[in-house]
Formats: structure tokens, C-alpha cells, sequence
């Protein structure tokens, strides 16, 4: 298990360390869990992400967490096995 609470240190254990699953708050201390998917996007990881908040707009965030997780499927479907 690893804990970062920064961007930063978000990329250097995601780039570094092999992660099965995220938690993430909404809000970090220099970004927010989409700069956490864009560095997953970026290093072609495709893990599942659980965002916690304490908001009333969980629906808005669901959303895009359900359309990251159907992108990441539909992804993992279309690429070959070897």
C-alpha cells in the first residue's frame, strides 16, 4: 500500500510501483483525481479508481468515474492478447 497526497507523488508511484486500485479524494493538494486519471492516461495505466467525497455533486463525479471505467473496458476488450 502506498499513500501520496500531492500530485507528484501520485506520478512517482504510479510510474514506479505496480498498483491494482486507487483511492483518491476529490481534491488533493495540488490538483484533483482527473490530473490522477490524466497521469494514468498518460503512462497507459488502466486501473480502477474510487473517489471519495464529501460533496453534494457525487452525481457529476460518478458520472466521469463510470465513463473512465467504460473507456478502460472497452480498451482492455480491443486490444490482442498475447
Amino acid at each position: 500500500m502506498f499513500c501520496a497526497a500531492t500530485i507528484r507523488e501520485c506520478r512517482e508511484v504510479l510510474a514506479n510501483e505496480n498498483i491494482d486500485l486507487v483511492f483518491s479524494d476529490r481534491c488533493l493538494a495540488d490538483g484533483t483525481y482527473r490530473d490522477v486519471l490524466v497521469i494514468m492516461r498518460l503512462l497507459g495505466l488502466y486501473i480502477s479508481m474510487i473517489v471519495t467525497s464529501r460533496l453534494r455533486r457525487l452525481g457529476r463525479i460518478f458520472r466521469g468515474v463510470c465513463m473512465m471505467v467504460l473507456l478502460t473496458s472497452s480498451r482492455l476488450r480491443a486490444e490482442p492478447r498475447t
